[in-house]
């Protein structure tokens, strides 16, 4: 929040506690009514400021307020409405500014999404291609082949597998609910590499990185470091069919993708036993 809003947050408010202040103290409904009208002043201040000007204003409020636990005529239950204020203006101004600038990121984050442009020549795409130990991975590289074969495409093919003695582990269940290891998924790797030159695309283009998953981390996560890492501007994956309960239990990576990743992601849909 800027100097200006500053000033202005600072005349209201004493303006606010002075007449509050002035009020007879045998008035103390008036009091309680007065008392709300500082919420406004501390919302305003961390919806401009975030959680350090919201904070700022909770702890200047409460300072200002101070002065009302010396009412001579004060009842017990007045004296615990004025702690229970205490208490709101300091959750009201960190809980607003946390949403505040929690909203500036989401914000920031769509308008990054919005400016990043699939380039108009397709065949000079650097693809990240997410692969796993399904045959719809080997359709998915097979159709993906054949509509968008060129010499200029750079190919990522990458892959996670388990470790072994983690496929039992519940982690494994809840992030990765089937145990790819490392060997069959070399094998799909070669298998993909095979299909995507066999369509023309050239070796030389197509490298390889496929890592052990790490524990308690989503797939969508690492999908996304990599393709950030590797400079990629296209994500290519197989979208399997799930249904409702399966997707609510273990989460569905092409969907999870499609809300985290800033660059265009193409799923291609089937099943693990159809083609697609």
């Amino acid at each position: 929040m800027d100097k200006k809003k500053w000033i202005k947050w600072i005349g209201v408010t004493m303006t606010l506690a002075i007449v509050h202040a002035l009020i007879p103290h045998q008035n103390l409904m008036l009091h309680i009514f007065f008392r709300l009208g500082y919420l406004p002043l501390i919302i305003y201040a961390a919806l401009h400021g975030g959680k350090k000007a919201g904070m700022i204003a909770s702890i200047a409020v409460s300072f200002v307020f101070l002065p009302h636990f010396f009412f001579v005529n004060a009842t017990r239950e007045f004296m615990a409405g004025t702690i229970a204020a205490l208490i709101l203006f300091n959750f009201t101004g960190f809980f607003v500014g946390v949403f505040k600038e929690s909203l500036e990121i989401d914000l920031s984050r769509r308008k990054q999404q919005k400016q990043v442009i699939l380039t108009t020549d397709v065949n000079r795409q650097k693809v990240l291609f997410y692969f796993d130990d399904t045959p719809l991975s080997l359709s998915t590289a097979q159709w993906f082949g054949t509509h968008f074969n060129s010499l200029e495409i750079s190919l990522t093919l990458f892959s996670i597998y388990t470790k072994e003695g983690e496929e039992n582990a519940k982690p494994a269940k809840k992030l990765l609910p089937t145990p790819f290891s490392k060997d069959s998924i070399e094998k799909r790797l070669h298998e993909i590499e095979y299909v995507l030159i066999n369509n023309g695309f050239l070796p030389e283009k197509i490298v390889f990185h496929i890592v052990p998953r790490p524990p308690m981390k989503l797939i969508s996560e690492i999908v996304v470091e990599v393709a950030a890492q590797k400079g990629c501007n296209l994500m290519l994956l197989p979208k399997h069919e799930k249904t409702k309960s399966e997707e609510f239990l273990f989460g569905d990576t092409a969907i999870q993708l499609l809300r985290k990743a800033s660059i265009p992601v193409l799923a291609v849909k089937g099943t693990q036993e159809k083609t697609v």
